[in-house]
């Protein structure tokens, strides 16, 4: 097997969408290219959609937490949701 330098490994990452085409793209198993990333502690496309995927979920629900009601608002959207 040929040896795949970690500077190739992580631009393949850094480019691709994926973890299947950036493996496609270094001619080696998607499994192997997951198994390189992790040996070589590189963020794999697959784990960057998902950290961005929960960073922008942490974001959201942080903004939502901020939003200041007045107690007639408060009360209106109790009575919408039925919380009462």
């Amino acid at each position: 097997m040929r040896k795949i330098e970690p500077e190739r490994i992580k631009r393949a990452a850094r480019i691709y969408a994926s973890n299947q085409e950036a493996s496609r793209a270094l001619g080696i198993a998607p499994g192997s290219f997951s198994r390189l990333c992790r040996l070589y502690n590189i963020e794999t496309p697959y784990a960057r959609k998902r950290r961005r995927r929960e960073e922008f979920y942490r974001q959201r629900e942080g903004d939502l937490l901020d939003i200041d009601l007045d107690p007639q608002e408060i009360e209106t959207l109790e009575e919408v949701l039925d919380l009462n």
